[in-house]
């Protein structure tokens, strides 16, 4: 959710895969400052080995990767929709 939400209001330049990557990245660094700065971060979340570090790296590049290819298909269902109080208008089959 926070992505979609910033990327539709931010409208950035770089292609949303690429930003999505770049976020999940970001979400993972996070983890890991976590895991290293609290106290008890590795007791309470878990302890990081090689193992677990290149899984959560792996996760975190699938989900950034799939947030990234799906938000195009979002948004082209989403432009199709008509906003809450206006009317929908279809043009007319006669072409009137």
């Amino acid at each position: 959710m926070a992505f979609t939400v910033a990327y539709t209001a931010l409208k950035p330049r770089v292609n949303s895969r690429l930003a999505a990557l770049a976020f999940g990245l970001a979400i993972w660094a996070c983890l890991i400052l976590t895991l290293l700065i609290a106290p008890h971060g590795q007791q309470m979340l878990f302890k990081l080995t090689p193992t677990t570090l290149s899984l959560s790296l792996l996760g975190h590049l699938i989900y950034g990767m799939a947030i990234g290819m799906l938000l195009p298909h979002v948004r082209r269902e989403q432009a199709g929709r008509v906003e809450p109080g206006k009317k929908a208008t279809a043009p007319s089959p006669m072409g009137v």
